[in-house]
């Protein structure tokens, strides 16, 4: 009887909803829903799932609320009709920015093309229906980050309008304003050419 009781308070013992919120806290686009779920889930033990889904969530949540401010800040000084096609950019550029580091690390190397990651079918195309390109760009701390490029709204590639959505809000966010733009984040070919 000891162990059936044992057994049962055992089966018992588990956050169900700490594990769900973890879960969706640790998806970048559901982090709004897993954050709250982790927040109430830690009024129950155990709380490790809890407790993770809301560091996750926080993280992830700032990351698209800052996002919103950057792309924001972005289309209202580039004068775009709205803020609404570069904020959509900037979420696909994050998500595929995350996939494809996930690819590198199971495969040793960046993926080739965007078909090569596990993503929805709207995310590998831009606002006006341009498949993304793959790029490789180098962030201020010296990381090398793949991410997407946009043919902008001319739907023509090495144009003006041309978009690498992650790399022109982090651009555009650490410029201060009346002073010329440095290239704080800056594109690196994705294969280099080896001329020896």
């Amino acid at each position: 009887m000891e162990t059936s009781h044992s057994d049962y308070h055992r089966r018992n013992d588990s956050n169900v909803l700490g594990v769900v919120g973890f879960v969706l806290s640790f998806t970048c686009i559901l982090a709004f829903v897993g954050l709250p779920m982790s927040l109430f889930a830690l009024r129950k033990r155990p709380r490790g799932f809890a407790i993770a889904g809301t560091i996750f969530g926080l993280i992830w949540v700032g990351i698209q609320v800052t996002a919103f401010v950057m792309a924001s800040i972005f289309a209202k000084e580039h004068n775009y009709e709205t803020a609404k096609n570069f904020w959509v950019m900037l979420m696909d550029s994050t998500a595929i920015s995350q996939e494809a580091t996930n690819y590198k690390l199971k495969n040793g190397e960046f993926p080739e093309t965007i078909n090569q990651l596990t993503l929805a079918e709207k995310t590998k195309t831009d606002p006006w229906g341009t498949p993304y390109r793959l790029t490789l760009i180098t962030d201020r701390q010296g990381n090398l980050r793949m991410t997407a490029r946009s043919a902008g709204i001319d739907k023509v590639w090495d144009t003006e309008d041309d978009l690498t959505p992650l790399m022109d809000a982090e651009n555009d966010q650490a410029t201060p304003k009346n002073q010329t733009k440095k290239p704080a984040v800056k594109e690196t070919p994705k294969k280099p050419n080896k001329d020896k």
